[in-house]
């Protein structure tokens, strides 16, 4: 899987961010990639220290494996998981890089 981010852009009012919603949710980042840009609307935004979040998890977290190839999270809600008979899980695109 590729690179992913999120952007947080404030516009100057609702009649901005709609046409930006217009000019590019759905489309393309590139000719040359498949990935397109999904835009969501916000209402607010709450900020927390990066203290508070590193202390402890909320209850009931759980730590995603990592992939042993690439070393990023195994997320089933965003990319194919190739288990083996042995039970270990590689993302399906480095698995395949791995045993071909």
């Amino acid at each position: 899987m590729e690179d992913r981010y999120s952007v947080l852009i404030e516009l100057t009012d609702q009649k901005a961010a709609d046409g930006f919603y217009c000019t590019f949710n759905g489309k393309n980042f590139s000719p040359a990639e498949a990935e397109v840009c999904h835009i969501l609307y916000l209402h607010e935004v709450d900020y927390t220290e990066s203290a508070d979040v590193a202390s402890t998890p909320p209850s009931g977290f759980t730590e995603l494996p990592s992939c042993p190839v690439c070393l990023e999270r195994l997320d089933p809600d965003t990319s194919g998981i190739l288990s083996t008979q042995c039970d270990h899980s590689f993302h399906c695109s480095c698995g395949t890089k791995w045993t071909y």
